[in-house]
């Protein structure tokens, strides 16, 4: 009589194309569920890839919003960091362990954000230091200098630690759904 293939075995191919930590939580949920259908480990496949994809393009969000925090492009940046956020929402929502990486892309949107507000509160101080030269009034125009220079080296601070962080990968796609 012929021996009948084990999910694993069935499904090595696609195992094998997931990432590392994809292929080890496919054989975990699998060796924990040994009564495991081929729909329910299609459905674990499917959910493990796209989790996989999400993770990939955190990746990818990641690298570019440091290129453009470095070449000074902050609100660009900070559609990158907010993307990057939705993409680990994405593996979250799959059943994904992402509170680390969903903290960190929050944390860099607002980080972002207040930079953006300390350059433009810095430009208007030096905008008005510049008015009260004008006028002669330097005492005035010498503290609000100061107050632009305290304001645009915030704008930089926090653009500096907007910019992306290591990260655990954690990638635990948990077998939800799956019948046990």
């Amino acid at each position: 009589m012929a021996e009948t293939e084990t999910i694993a075995e069935t499904y090595r191919v696609e195992i094998a194309n997931l990432s590392e930590d994809g292929r080890d939580d496919v054989l975990e949920a699998i060796e924990a569920n040994p009564a495991m259908t081929a729909e329910d480990a299609e459905v674990l496949l499917d959910r493990t890839e796209a989790a996989d994809a999400a993770r990939e393009n955190f990746d990818d969000l990641q690298k570019e919003q440091d290129q453009l925090m470095k070449d000074g492009e902050w609100e660009t940046a900070r559609d990158r960091a907010q993307e990057a956020e939705y993409e680990m929402r994405e593996v979250e929502d799959l059943g994904g362990d992402a509170d680390t990486e969903i903290l960190e892309a929050e944390t860099d949107v607002a980080e972002i954000d207040e930079a953006m507000d300390e350059q433009e509160m810095g430009e208007q101080a030096a905008a008005d230091a510049a008015d009260y030269a004008d006028r002669g009034m330097e005492g005035a125009a010498e503290v609000y200098g100061q107050t632009a220079s305290e304001h645009a080296g915030n704008a930089v601070d926090n653009a500096a630690s907007a910019a992306p962080n290591e990260y655990n990968a954690d990638h635990d796609v948990d077998g939800d759904g799956v019948t046990d």
